[in-house]
């Protein structure tokens, strides 16, 4: 009876625990256009995230669907929390398209012109003031430079930028 009793508390706490302290994540790949004056992206975000925040700004419920109204609603919130800096201020964000197939996980596609020149950096902050620790939850945003090997990922869990690009001497 005790170990029983000892397995189904083990499994409640647990339970609690994952579901206080859930891990929220978002995929950006990146690479450069065909002709190199900009870098395109492709960003995996769970939905229900996007909608909650997008809700919360919009003080009104949002769905995550493909209209005119939430594509400007998005590519604001790009424009604010995916920058690409080359030695200034950032670069605006222009939101290509969505692929809104799969609830479990949604791929949003923008570019940024880029002046190849110049050194690049990158600052990720998606999500991060909404999944806070305060909420139980923890943001990780990963993001894959096509010209670099798979295994050399960015990994953004705060708001501090980070070197993204350099020309050859």
């Amino acid at each position: 009876m005790i170990p029983r009793l000892f397995r189904l508390v083990a499994a409640l706490l647990l339970a609690t625990q994952a579901w206080a302290h859930p891990s929220h994540t978002s995929f950006a790949e990146i690479g450069w256009s065909a002709d190199g004056d900009a870098l395109e992206v492709a960003l995996r975000v769970i939905p229900e995230d996007v909608e909650e925040l997008l809700s919360s700004r919009q003080q009104r419920q949002v769905v995550l669907v493909d209209t005119p109204e939430v594509r400007q609603w998005l590519e604001a919130w790009l424009n604010e929390e995916f920058r690409v800096y080359a030695d200034g201020p950032s670069l605006p964000v222009q939101l290509q398209s969505l692929d809104l197939k799969s609830y479990r996980a949604s791929w949003l596609f923008f570019t940024v012109a880029v002046p190849k020149a110049n050194t690049l950096s990158l600052q990720n902050r998606l999500l991060l003031s909404h999944n806070t620790h305060e909420r139980g939850r923890v943001q990780i945003n990963t993001v894959q430079r096509l010209w670099q090997p798979a295994s050399d990922r960015m990994t953004f869990t705060d708001e501090q930028p980070q070197p993204l690009w350099a020309p050859e001497p």
